[in-house]
């Protein structure tokens, strides 16, 4: 029995070596062949390469404060590490450069219009990025930047240096003039302010005289200087016409201490006049500046301009309908205000604009719908003061919407003529005939909501025609805004989660830009004042 179980144990392993002798020559021949060490070599290599090879995004978002970069990316592109990767801006500003390795770039954003900062990007083998300042000199240090990349606009190409201008100040301002001018000016002041019958001054300045010349023999300045600041000389009281010249000289310099001050003011009084009537001219304060940050108010196209426009249009026609879109200064009434002008439209004014889920918020008091809110270069109300002072004359006037899907189809309609009156009217529409290619969705509702002849109603003022305020009703946990209700709307271009505007724009066609602008109107009409009715509901 034993014998048996050793030769079943010696045949099981006897098979077991025959099934492993294949695999050991093999490993042997293997291990002896440099072709198989090459094949592993080159496998390594190849995945090494792989790794190499594998590409990053890199992702951003350029701004031009006061301009729209609907105007300017177009013609705009970025470049990465020259013109070794190049990407395209979108209509929102943002781009995208794809196919990008790891490695240290250098971002650029040409543009023939405007200069943008370059930005270092740093990306890992592993996709990480790092954005910091491009320093050509340390090129070693990082001041770290947010990522993805804001590409801010610092000004304008210069292309051609500004040509010198001559101006009054340039003359008034000059040393050798104010050396000339201000001697001439303290000797005919000087006499004015000088009160030569004041005892007290001549004892003050007698003392002092003696403490500071004690010496009367030593030539004294102040003989000298009397002569051009005294008064005229009159009759000594002395006998024989005798003048105490030495009196006279303590009563100058007396003087002359006590009025430095009020001599000073006169003098910087003067001095202002001068500056005033050269081209320093200190350009007005707009009423409505807070709609821009202190970084925008320096990019106001007509900024320091002597005359300032009624509005938009007249700027474009102006120059030639020439003029580029942004921020102006425009006068339609007594203040200066602010406001961005659409001129490649054929300089429209705008007085609204909303992006959908937009982060400004447009419920808003009766106060902030009437002097503005939001910022000229994103989404914004001008103000219903500004828009009553635009559309109230001299001439007629029409109102432009612009409504944009989100296929990015526009479809736009005119108003002419339109009117909002004053506050005291609680800021009424008036809206004269339509055409266009969106729907007439203010003055032809099929649902009864007629906007004209409205008054402007806010969360804080209800002027609606419905049991409650309009303003405050909610859809989806956001109020309806400041708008012209009715009872209550057939369109609400104020509402920042979905915009309204009847079957152009609802919540199952969503709508993600709107525009409303105000231009002189394009129709000559006589109406005669006998055949005008005030409508009233």
């Amino acid at each position: 029995m034993l014998f048996k179980c050793s030769v079943g144990a010696v045949s099981f392993m006897f098979v077991t070596l025959l099934g492993l002798w294949p695999c050991f020559c093999r490993g042997q021949q293997a291990a002896h062949s440099p072709g198989t060490v090459e094949q592993v070599a080159v496998t390594l290599a190849e995945s090494d390469r792989a790794a190499l090879d594998e590409t990053f995004q890199i992702e951003g978002r350029a701004v031009v404060y006061g301009v729209r970069p609907e105007a300017w990316a177009p013609s705009s592109v970025v470049l990465v590490d020259g013109e070794e990767h190049v990407g395209f801006i979108r209509l929102d500003g943002s781009f995208t450069v794809n196919d990008v390795p790891s490695g240290s770039y250098v971002v650029h954003i040409a543009s023939p219009v405007y200069n943008f900062e370059p930005v270092r990007v740093d990306i890992t083998s592993k996709g990480k990025m790092r954005a910091r300042r491009v320093n050509y000199i340390k090129t070693s240090e990082v001041v770290q930047l947010p990522y993805p990349l804001q590409m801010k606009c610092s000004g304008f190409h210069s292309y051609f240096i500004k040509r010198e201008t001559w101006a009054w100040s340039d003359f008034f301002m000059n040393p050798m003039v104010l050396m000339m001018v201000l001697p001439l000016v303290i000797i005919l002041l000087l006499p004015k302010v000088i009160n030569t019958n004041d005892p007290g001054m001549r004892r003050e300045m007698e003392q002092s005289m003696n403490m500071l010349n004690p010496n009367p023999e030593l030539p004294d300045v102040s003989e000298i200087m009397t002569k051009f600041f005294a008064p005229p000389k009159s009759h000594s009281s002395k006998p024989g016409g005798y003048t105490d010249t030495r009196q006279v000289t303590i009563h100058v310099k007396c003087v002359c201490c006590k009025r430095m001050k009020q001599l000073g003011g006169r003098m910087l009084a003067f001095l202002s006049l001068l500056i005033s009537t050269g081209a320093l001219a200190v350009q007005p304060h707009a009423k409505n500046i807070h709609l821009l940050s202190p970084e925008e108010q320096k990019f106001i196209l007509n900024l320091g301009h002597k005359e300032i426009p009624r509005d938009c249009h007249d700027l474009w026609e102006s120059s030639g309908a020439q003029a580029r879109d942004g921020v102006y200064l425009i006068k339609p009434a007594d203040t200066p205000i602010v406001a961005y002008c659409a001129m490649q439209e054929g300089g429209w004014t705008v007085i609204q604009h909303i992006t959908v889920n937009s982060s400004v918020d447009f419920d808003r008091s009766w106060e902030e719908y009437k002097l503005g809110f939001g910022s000229l270069t994103d989404n914004h109300w001008l103000g219903n003061d500004y828009i009553h002072q635009l559309t109230s004359g001299p001439g007629r006037y029409k109102l432009g919407i612009k409504l944009v899907d989100k296929d990015a189809k526009t479809k736009t309609g005119e108003y002419d003529p339109v009117l909002v009156e004053d506050e005291n009217a609680q800021y009424r529409l008036r809206l004269g005939l339509y055409q266009g290619t969106a729907v007439d969705a203010l003055t032809m509702d099929p649902e009864n909501y007629l906007h004209d002849n409205q008054r402007f109603t806010t969360k804080d003022r209800d002027n609606d025609n419905y049991f409650q305020n309009c303003a405050k009703l909610e859809f989806q946990g956001v109020a309806g805004g400041g708008w012209w209700y009715d009872a209550c709307a057939g369109a609400n271009l104020n509402r920042r989660n979905v915009i309204y505007w009847q079957k152009d724009c609802n919540k199952e066609h969503l709508c993600k830009y709107t525009w409303m602008m105000v231009k002189p109107s394009d129709m000559v009409k006589v109406i005669r004042p006998a055949d005008c009715q005030r409508d009233e509901l």
